[in-house]
């Protein structure tokens, strides 16, 4: 009989090898880390801001405040389109597009909470959520080097740190496999 494990222990190396790479690169190459992040923001930005059009529009009659999910998925829709057709876009646009849609959608957080305090208990998440979304939207505006520098240090650690994990657990993955199949024989 065959492990079930034995095909996908691999998998685990090669992700955490990337993973760990792509770290190393925003650590030390931050200019190339900037391009595949303005990158990926804009499809993330394009892909969220559909999800929210689309539950802000079927939310029309069950939610008063449908018109703030979907002006805010427009929102990111827009920044995503523009971030996309525009690839030479410095850093520091990035960066003010990133703060004022975490400005925007904190505020949007903020006042949904106020709004839901009837109907939910916790709104209060949703309050510091949405106000801990303000103040790094703001602080990207006041600090927009450090911002950006900050960013691309905390994607590349926590980049490292996630692909030292998924190498180590790989290996570990690999003995479990060795061990089934040493069981699995003595059947």
């Amino acid at each position: 009989m065959e492990s079930i494990f034995r095909p996908k222990w691999w998998v685990f190396l090669i992700r955490g090898i990337v993973v760990l790479l792509f770290g190393l690169m925003a650590l030390t190459r931050p200019g190339m880390t900037l391009s595949a992040l303005i990158l990926t923001f804009g499809i993330f930005a394009i892909a969220d801001g559909i999800v929210e059009t689309v539950i802000g529009i079927v939310s029309y009659k069950s939610n008063d405040l449908w018109w703030s999910v979907l002006l805010s998925g427009i929102a990111s829709i827009l920044i995503g389109i523009l971030t996309l057709t525009n690839p030479h876009i410095t850093g520091l646009v990035l960066l003010y597009l990133i703060g004022l849609r975490a400005f925007v959608l904190g505020f949007l957080e903020v006042v949904a909470a106020i709004e839901l305090r009837h109907l939910i208990e916790g709104e209060w998440m949703l309050i510091v959520g949405g106000i801990l979304s303000i103040i790094f939207g703001v602080m990207l505006f006041i600090y927009p080097a450090e911002g950006a520098l900050s960013l691309l240090w905390l994607i590349g650690i926590f980049a490292v740190i996630g692909g030292v994990w998924l190498i180590l657990f790989s290996f570990h993955m690999r003995s479990a496999v060795k061990k089934i199949d040493r069981f699995l024989e003595g059947e």
